[in-house]
Parts: C-alpha cells; sequence; structure tokens
C-alpha cells in the first residue's frame, strides 16, 4: 500500500474513533451528573489496596510488548491499531497532566497514561459498566469513570478543531463520494448532518460540474424511495415504465451499490 493510502487510511480511521467518542461523550455528560449524586449519598468505603504497577505489567506484557501475547488481537479489542492507539496516548500525555505518570501522595505510582486510556477506550467500546474492570486494570469503578470522563474531555480538544469544524469545500468532494454508504443510508441523517442543514438554509459550498454537456453548481445525492422530495436528492423509479426509466434506474442503483462496498472497504481498513 502507498504511503498516500496509508495516510487516508489512517485519517478514515481516525476520523470513524473520533466521530464515536463524541457520539458517546453527551450520553457520558448527562448519566455523571446522577452517578455522582448516588457516590456521595454511601458511605465511605475502606481502600482496597491495589498493585497500580502490576495492572500496568500486565497490560503491558498481554498488548504492547514486542512479543505480546494478544498482539495479533489488538485491533479487534481497542477498535484501532496499535500505532494509532500510542499517538492518542502520546498526545494526551503530552497535553493533560492527568494522563501523565506520576508519584502519588503516598509514593507510589499512579496509574500509568496506557491504563487509562485502556480503560476508557474498553469502556466506550463494550459499554460495560466501570466496575467491570478492576480485577484486570487494579481501578476502582470511580477511577474508571473518571478517566472516561478525562478522556473524553481531552479528546474533544484536542482533536475538535479538526474533526468538529463545518464542511469545506473538499469535504464536500468527499462526501459526494461516500455520504450514502454503510450505515448513513439512514433518514436520520437529514437530522443531524451540517452539510443537509446547509443545504436547508440555501447556504451550501458551490460545487461545480457538467453532465451531458449541462452545467450544474450544486450536488446531488444519489439516496431511496425514503428520502423527501427535495431537487438534490436523485432517486431511483419504484416501477419504471419504459426502456429510459428502467435505464435509468438499473444506474442509478449500481452507482449507489458501489459507494456502498467502497465506504465498507474503507471500514474495514
Amino acid at each position: 500500500m502507498s504511503s498516500s493510502s496509508s495516510s487516508d487510511s489512517t485519517a478514515i480511521e481516525e476520523a470513524k474513533f473520533i466521530g464515536s467518542v463524541m457520539a458517546k461523550t453527551v450520553a457520558y455528560y448527562q448519566n455523571r451528573l446522577g452517578e455522582t449524586s448516588r457516590a456521595q449519598s454511601n458511605p465511605r468505603k475502606s481502600p482496597l489496596r491495589r498493585n497500580h504497577e502490576v495492572g500496568h505489567d500486565r497490560l503491558i506484557e498481554d498488548y504492547f510488548a514486542d512479543d505480546a501475547i494478544y498482539a495479533v488481537k489488538f485491533r479487534r479489542r481497542f477498535r484501532m491499531r496499535k500505532k494509532l492507539f500510542l499517538r492518542i496516548v502520546g498526545d494526551l500525555e503530552d497535553r493533560f497532566p492527568y494522563f501523565q505518570w506520576k508519584i502519588d501522595a503516598r509514593r507510589k505510582k499512579s496509574f500509568s497514561p496506557i491504563q487509562k486510556c485502556t480503560a476508557a477506550i474498553r469502556q466506550l467500546a463494550y459499554g460495560m459498566g466501570a466496575d467491570k474492570w478492576d480485577g484486570y486494570f487494579k481501578m476502582s469503578e470511580r477511577t474508571v469513570r473518571e478517566c472516561v470522563y478525562k478522556f473524553c474531555k481531552a479528546i474533544c480538544l484536542v482533536y475538535g478543531q479538526q474533526y468538529l469544524h463545518k464542511p469545506t469545500i473538499n469535504d464536500i468532494h468527499q462526501l459526494y463520494t461516500v455520504h450514502e454508504a454503510g450505515a448513513n443510508n439512514d433518514i436520520n441523517v437529514l437530522d443531524q448532518s451540517p452539510v443537509f442543514n446547509d443545504i436547508y438554509l440555501g447556504k451550501s459550498h458551490d460545487v461545480a460540474f457538467q453532465a451531458n454537456g449541462v452545467a450544474y453548481k450544486r450536488v446531488y445525492y444519489l439516496t431511496d424511495g425514503i428520502y423527501p422530495p427535495l431537487s438534490v436528492f436523485v432517486k431511483s423509479f419504484t416501477c419504471p415504465n419504459d426502456q429510459k426509466m428502467k435505464k435509468f434506474k438499473e444506474a442509478q442503483e449500481s452507482a449507489r451499490k458501489d459507494v456502498e462496498r467502497t465506504f465498507g472497504v474503507l471500514k474495514r481498513r
């Protein structure tokens, strides 16, 4: 694979991960206040003697050492490549004291950046309760919840400007290829996409192109029958009654399938 293809694949994978974190952050913030109030009402328990360094060493041995036990399962369990994960850990460690390895008040090492990021990503990826990771990460339920909160906030601060901006003209050209594929071929897209919001308001970017000798300045989107009757949506015919309509139906549906297959390949990469 060329360096350009590898870079594009990394950008798509990173964007997918950041988007997933953003979506789950909102729900997490909504629930956090209620969880905090319930935790404050419970009597204080005696702290367990958790060995933070043992948890870190086990994590390194399982996934990050040169001869890691579960190296081949890293991508499936972390939902990303190891290189991307380590890049995120490094970015957070460089910018936020919380993700730096420190000595606590008892003169013991606190949790490592890899432990904190792994705990947060595992909870976001699998949706399991915070208390499920105590045995492996040697973290209390409160600490795991704190990791998720700090991780989501840090991700938004570090990557938000790049991935939460309004679409540029280049983004529109890319959306022209993959917007209507995979899990996005649903009517809910209209309620979430800033691209379609701008179309409704007449503020969308001009994207000039020619077809059959006719010049157009707005893009057209290939959709199915559930979308509203807007001029920017090109739908197929349900029951074509002449040869011209049949040919158009075949071409439109064939192009949509090509987009879906392309998007499927990008997701797998």
